[in-house]
């Protein structure tokens, strides 16, 4: 009988555009939520799209979404400002 934990793992296959958009991601510091409208994100996209990848802006950010719940992006934390600040 498989124990409970070995139920829920998961092997999960990343296609190369998926690889390419986290390496890419990696790279920017920044969490997918303040990403968005930002030159970051525009950098992002044009390393995506320079390593052969195409698909709009927004299809590209909505993938990003979509790693993220999956718990496939690294975590990225940003400060709050103090409101002494």
């Amino acid at each position: 009988m498989a124990r409970l934990k070995d139920l829920f793992q998961e092997t999960i296959q990343l296609n190369r555009s998926d690889e390419d958009l986290i390496r890419v991601y990696t790279h920017t510091g920044r969490s997918v939520d303040e990403l968005a409208y930002t030159p970051d994100f525009d950098k992002l996209y044009e390393q995506y799209s320079h390593a052969g990848h195409g698909g709009e802006k927004q299809d590209v950010f909505r993938r990003l979404l979509l790693l993220r719940k999956a718990g496939l992006l690294p975590r990225f934390f940003t400060s709050t400002p103090s409101p002494n600040d």
